[in-house]
């Protein structure tokens, strides 16, 4: 049993739930912002304030990050893997399903959030301090667009990397 916790619009939980649509492994979605009765036990359950959060069985996988990365090692083997993992006796260790008609009208999105995307922080951090422009020629026009210089600059400057170090990454 595959339960994916989530809320409207997170990237991360569509991207989560596309991937396991593609592999058809079949899942639950619970939309946290339709269940807020949900949220607090789901809170306690695994420490994250974040979405989504994918159950395997009993077992936390973690978000759209720790299952892309599972996808990548076990790839058409992954339903296998799936299972394979435990699940509890104890129906207090496994994932809540809640009943379709406790769900409230008007979603209530506060109280968790979407995964941080690491390349969002990074191209506003980019935008912040206007690399971000238009490039090109006058026929075919780039907008908020960098060229390789000048991110090349703007890394060295913003992520304190020297010419020629290798030790650190600006992404």
């Amino acid at each position: 049993m595959v339960v994916v916790y989530s809320i409207l619009g997170c990237p991360h939980c569509i991207s989560a739930k596309q991937k396991l649509g593609e592999m058809k492994i079949p899942f639950t979605d619970v939309r946290l912002d339709l269940y807020p009765d949900v949220k607090e036990t789901i809170l306690e359950k695994s420490g994250m304030r974040t979405v989504p959060q994918i159950y395997f069985g009993s077992c936390l996988v973690g978000g759209n990050e720790a299952l892309q990365k599972l996808v990548n090692r076990y790839g058409k083997d992954l339903a296998q893997y799936i299972d394979k993992q435990e699940v509890s006796e104890d129906p207090t260790e496994m994932p809540i399903i809640p009943d379709p008609s406790t769900a409230i009208a008007e979603p209530d999105p506060f109280g968790f959030q979407c995964e941080i995307d690491e390349s969002y922080l990074l191209l506003m951090e980019m935008k912040e301090d206007g690399i971000l422009k238009t490039h090109g020629s006058f026929f075919s026009k780039k907008k908020n667009a960098f060229s390789g210089k000048e991110f090349i600059a703007w890394a060295q400057k913003r992520k304190s990397l020297g010419e020629g170090d290798q030790s650190k990454s600006a992404v």
